[in-house]
């Protein structure tokens, strides 16, 4: 098969879609390119597959690919935008670094399919190349990020990510070319963030507590600071968006708009949150300037203020508006930019595919690193499984604080994902639901009438003698 080349402008990028069972590999021949921060090596084969990611270059690049995608190349002058965010952050650590305090912690929200993890992964890319550990956290139970869906992850990142596995993939055992990642996981094991509200928000407080545990044991981690990944859901929820702020400590927020005309938070109540003050990001890269807010400024990249007055005054004529709804964010900057070109829209379909990829891959690695997962058959008794109480329930109950009830363990368990949870069998529930997730298992096969269940463990061993939970997630062979 014959490769095609793509030769690219500065400050263009070559985007690319991999579907299916295709797959499609990438040279870099000459120039200086990355994907998502990571920067490519000159004549090595990258190989794709089940990805939508894209190739960017500040300075020309000449590409050849072979293989099966949809591709497409575009000007993308808003990366310049998130050079600067990460300027301005790099300002925000070295402050910490001088002052032995926290470096920035950093929230990105923004509607679905708006770039808000590929902005992650750049940052994070940009934050390594200056030779800093920072701790990335995903709140999104459906994306899957070093972990299966499902979880509530924190990951401190000391090493260049893997582009060609869009660091998704879980962590596995066997050879690598980069450097294992360790997160710190809470399960959630639901995929909707409002179904059981109460018990997203106690994982979330157990995630910034132990993120804060492991940044008071090491510097480094502390003063390179927190990139969050957040779920499209808090855009309209007050209240998680406003126990994320408190419990992670956010100092910097970033707004991704779909709409440039939107410079405004809805929330669930179709009211809006007005932003009083904003980060100012520099374009001058070796002479960042930094004020009272830890902001960088510079007049041409200031988010302009009469424009935020007038969508908030045009929202406000609105029948659909009262007032500004006042978040309380009160000592954190806010920024908005807008929709970064070439993001590609998740669908459901390819969204399920990257979650069974993750999951597959969990247990039988991948094509470059193959692992041998074990299989074992117990009795159903065998297993002491919880699930989490939707919050209709927990409003029922006399003790609110009570999150996970046990299942009696049956066929409803085939094909489910496991947690298995840092806690016994016979510990009280809230020692339970406050147990750090230890890994998974996966229910092949589940028979009642021979009381026999089939378990697909990651690892050659016994049944962990632990407690589990289920919930929303399967995975079928």
């Amino acid at each position: 098969m014959s490769r095609n080349t793509v030769i690219l402008e500065p400050n263009q990028e070559w985007t690319f879609e991999v579907l299916n069972q295709d797959k499609l590999s990438v040279y870099l021949v000459e120039g200086k390119a990355e994907i998502f921060g990571t920067e490519l090596a000159i004549g090595r084969e990258y190989e794709f597959e089940t990805i939508k990611s894209s190739v960017f270059t500040y300075f020309g690049c000449k590409l050849q690919w072979e293989g099966e995608c949809v591709e497409k190349t575009l000007d993308c002058p808003g990366m310049l935008k998130v050079a600067n965010i990460h300027f301005a952050l790099e300002s925000m650590r070295k402050k910490a670094e001088e002052n032995n305090g926290n470096g920035p912690v950093l929230l990105v929200l923004g509607a679905e399919n708006t770039g808000k993890t590929s902005l992650c992964k750049t940052l994070v890319s940009y934050a390594t190349r200056m030779s800093r550990f920072p701790c990335l956290v995903n709140l999104d139970v459906q994306s899957p990020i070093y972990s299966p869906p499902g979880a509530l992850t924190a990951t401190p990142i000391s090493h260049i990510l893997d582009v060609e596995e869009f660091f998704g993939l879980p962590p596995i055992n066997g050879p690598s070319l980069t450097r294992n990642k360790q997160s710190l996981v809470y399960t959630y094991a639901l995929l909707n963030p409002n179904t059981s509200t109460d018990y997203f928000q106690n994982q979330m407080r157990l995630l910034a507590e132990g993120i804060q545990e492991r940044q008071n044991k090491d510097s480094s981690i502390r003063t390179s600071g927190v990139i969050i990944d957040a779920p499209s859901s808090l855009l309209f929820s007050k209240q998680q968006l406003d126990y994320v702020l408190s419990s992670f400590k956010c100092t910097a927020i970033i707004v991704i708009n779909k709409n440039k005309d939107n410079e405004i938070l809805k929330t669930e109540d179709n009211s809006v949150s007005g932003i009083d003050e904003k980060v100012v990001i520099s374009t001058e890269e070796s002479n960042p300037q930094s004020d009272d807010n830890n902001s960088v400024k510079k007049d041409d990249e200031i988010v302009n203020e009469s424009k935020i007055q007038e969508s908030l005054d045009k929202h406000a004529e609105s029948e659909m508006i009262s007032e500004p709804l006042d978040l309380n964010f009160d000592n954190v900057e806010t920024v908005y930019i807008d929709e970064l070109p070439g993001v590609k829209r998740n669908d459901d379909v390819f969204l399920r595919q990257i979650q069974r990829r993750v999951i597959q891959e969990y247990f039988f690695g991948s094509n470059r690193r193959n692992l041998s997962p074990f299989t074992i058959t117990t009795n159903l008794s065998n297993l002491v499984v919880y699930r989490p109480l939707e919050q209709q329930e927990i409003a029922k109950n006399e003790d609110k604080s009570i999150l996970l009830v046990k299942v009696i363990p049956s066929a409803v368990l085939q094909n489910c994902l496991l947690a298995v949870v840092d806690a016994e069998p016979t510990d009280d529930v809230k020692k339970i639901q406050n147990a750090e997730t230890l890994g998974y298992i996966h229910v092949v096969e589940a028979n009642e009438e021979r009381s026999l269940i089939k378990i697909l463990l990651p690892v050659p061993g016994k049944l962990p003698k632990n407690a589990l939970i289920m919930g929303d997630v399967r995975y079928h062979e």
